[in-house]
């Protein structure tokens, strides 16, 4: 079980830090390894989002990335009553 506080001290404690890590890569990073963020698109974005799209080659390429799904799927979530 990885835990976040374990990983944020790790951050700013590791010897190998490197400066091509963000804080918001790092924070990605973490959701992905505990699970709380998953790397497809939700049911809801597919229904929602995905058919409104212009269908074109970005379109494509959206549809079939999972970490674009998954984006796009905490995007949807933070403005789902805008």
């Amino acid at each position: 079980m990885v835990l976040n506080s374990s990983i944020s001290n790790h951050q700013k404690t590791c010897p190998v830090k490197s400066t091509d890590y963000h804080k918001g890569s790092t924070i990605i990073q973490i959701g992905i390894l505990t699970g709380k963020v998953k790397t497809t698109g939700s049911k809801r974005i597919e229904k929602e989002v995905l058919p409104s799209m212009k269908r074109d080659k970005f379109a494509e390429i959206c549809m079939n990335d999972p970490l674009i799904l998954a984006l796009g799927d905490v995007w949807f979530m933070k403005n789902i009553d805008n």
